[in-house]
């Protein structure tokens, strides 16, 4: 049973336009799975050597709980503070302590319900962007016009928010994060199947590539398609460079790997807009003349808060938020732990974010060279691509932006045998 919760918590973990009692899919289902795992682990059990348990959580969360405690006196909805802290709360334990042992326990289960999930959801997108449907605003009520952004008019007409899908999830910008996550994981196993003459793990990472690839294209998040590339950056000289020994060899990949980006990226059919040059220069020209001055504004805005409160913060809650430019959150998690929690939440946000980029780094140092580290390179550049997401979007602490953490973790410090799966 706690095997089923758990798959069914991975499976959902994308569909965060799908609310089920208020609130994501994923975050729902996350309850069920945690709930039996402690009952099933710590309490019928006692077996407290399952849990995968990460020290640092005890130093960097009562940072966030004390900026909670002390942001509450300004915040104009108590009752939703609470809930944003408790969620903070949540998934720090969830992705550090609970979802890395069960991935453990259940390492192949996990990317088995990770892959379909995604698959579900990404096929949903690029049937919308290939066919011109609309069936991902139909799924999960979101609208692909402006995303639920209350944004001034004049800036709407100079913005072209059309042909951008979501899937199943709750923002275009989500669906062009979770596709780098999954892209990323793809690639590393299409190399490792090619080093190890797998076809099998090499077709099916081949065709995952294409689809979280289309995805990413059809979010038309430029943050996505920054991300994606930097994550193909790491893992080329992570791990594609590495496994080739010849020197011949490794320059003629350098080689066709910049070819193929430039005939990508240059080539379209003329007034083709699904081409990826137009894709990607549209969504350029969106950040440069629309977006790009509205973040520009939430900053400047953001900090004149900041200026005037820095301990306290205003509060977790979207009511205390909306004294910003246009009632939308700064695009920036630092400035927006800091506006929300004070500077002591802003303080817990670097402190997750030095351990963890540190973590990441020096996974990808010590398995560089080892064929047979190709999921925790994956795993760690998954995280670093998805920080830098992060950095320029309005979000704190979901699964979907830190769900590598927890896949990292649960591998750690060795690749687990998919032998070891159903213990």
């Amino acid at each position: 049973m706690t095997k089923t919760f758990f798959i069914f918590f991975m499976l959902t973990l994308s569909f965060t336009g799908i609310n089920f009692f208020g609130m994501p899919l994923g975050l729902a289902t996350s309850i069920p799975f945690i709930a039996m795992f402690s009952l099933v682990i710590i309490v019928k059990h006692r077996n407290w050597q399952k849990m995968k348990i990460n020290h640092t959580l005890i130093f960097i969360l009562p940072f966030f709980i004390l900026g909670g405690i002390l942001s509450a006196f300004n915040a104009a909805n108590i009752a939703r503070h609470i809930l944003e802290i408790f969620q903070t709360i949540w998934v720090l334990v969830a992705i550090t302590i609970f979802m890395p042992s069960a991935i453990r326990l259940w390492p192949k289960t996990t990317l088995r319900a990770l892959f379909f999930g995604a698959t579900i959801n990404f096929l949903i997108a690029n049937y919308d962007y290939f066919f011109n449907k609309n069936l991902s605003s139909v799924l999960n009520n979101t609208t692909i016009t402006a995303s639920g952004i209350n944004f001034p008019i004049e800036l709407l007409e100079r913005a072209n928010f059309n042909q951008r899908y979501s899937g199943l999830a709750d923002h275009v910008n989500t669906l062009g994060q979770f596709s780098v996550a999954i892209f990323t994981l793809s690639l590393g196993m299409l190399i490792h199947g090619l080093t190890q003459r797998k076809w099998k793990v090499s077709l099916f990472a081949s065709i995952m590539i294409v689809i979280s690839l289309a995805a990413n294209i059809a979010s038309g998040s430029f943050s996505g398609h920054l991300a994606l590339v930097l994550a193909t950056f790491i893992l080329f000289f992570g791990l594609i460079l590495p496994n080739i020994s010849n020197t011949g060899a490794k320059f003629l990949t350098i080689l066709a790997a910049t070819s193929l980006l430039f005939f990508l990226f240059f080539y379209s059919e003329s007034g083709n807009a699904l081409s990826l040059n137009n894709r990607v220069l549209d969504a350029y020209n969106r950040v440069t003349n629309t977006t790009g001055p509205i973040r520009q504004q939430l900053t400047n805005e953001a900090l004149s808060l900041i200026s005037k409160n820095p301990i306290m913060g205003y509060g977790m809650d979207p009511l205390s938020q909306n004294q910003i430019f246009i009632k939308h959150s700064v695009h920036n998690i630092f400035l927006l732990a800091w506006v929300s929690g004070g500077i002591f939440s802003l303080l817990g946000m670097v402190l997750v974010y030095g351990f963890y980029s540190y973590f990441a780094i020096k996974t990808l140092l010590v398995f560089r060279d080892k064929a047979q580290g190709w999921l925790l390179i994956s795993f760690s550049t998954m995280l670093i691509a998805q920080m830098a997401i992060n950095m320029v979007q309005p979000i704190s602490f979901t699964f979907i932006s830190w769900f590598p953490i927890a896949l990292l973790i649960g591998y750690w410090p060795s690749p687990v045998s998919e032998s070891r799966d159903g213990q």
